[in-house]
């Protein structure tokens, strides 16, 4: 069940010379694609100068595109608001705007490379500089009430390569699709 609040959709990506490695890497890479994306929202939204609320999150992982490419992201369903800070009330974010994206990407990219950094630091090493110094993106878009993204998301938690008909055909991940 839902909030009765409207709802902002929240994708957080990794730029294309990043997939590659994190495909190689998933028991490092995709955690910290968790934490990082996590923890960088809640940071930006419990800032007193922005919304000064923690949020409550619904994450879900893609790792492929819609053509089936590796395409590591993470998808939030955020209501648009959170409890203040002393949890004593509901802070509502504006209507059509929950956070900035581009300092939100920036914290989400410095926090990925600081967990880098403190889990494999070896791993660190044999990624290329450009990925530091480029724009990660993250997109926020309204979700209206959040029913019709709940819907969109849950599609890839019950569709999956782990469903029974997927394993009765003996298909990999890179071989399953919607109908």
């Amino acid at each position: 069940m839902l909030l009765p609040v409207p709802y902002f959709l929240v994708t957080f990506t990794v730029p294309e010379p990043l997939r590659l490695w994190m495909r190689s890497h998933p028991d490092v890479s995709l955690d910290l694609l968790f934490a990082a994306s996590a923890h960088a929202l809640q940071d930006l939204a419990r800032n007193p100068q922005r919304l000064g609320a923690s949020l409550g999150m619904l994450g879900l992982l893609h790792t492929w595109s819609r053509t089936l490419i590796y395409h590591p992201h993470v998808h939030y369903l955020v209501p648009a608001g959170g409890l203040s800070l002393d949890q004593r009330q509901w802070v509502p974010s504006r209507p059509k705007f929950l956070v900035h994206v581009h300092p939100l990407a920036d914290h989400y990219r410095t926090l990925f490379r600081q967990g880098l950094q403190r889990d494999a630091p070896d791993l660190l090493k044999t990624l290329p500089a450009r990925v530091w110094k480029q724009r990660w993106v993250v997109h926020c878009q309204p979700a209206g009430s959040g029913e019709a993204a709940l819907r969109y998301l849950s599609r890839y938690v019950f569709k999956t390569s782990t469903s029974p008909s997927a394993q009765r055909a003996g298909k990999r991940p890179d071989q399953t699709r919607d109908p």
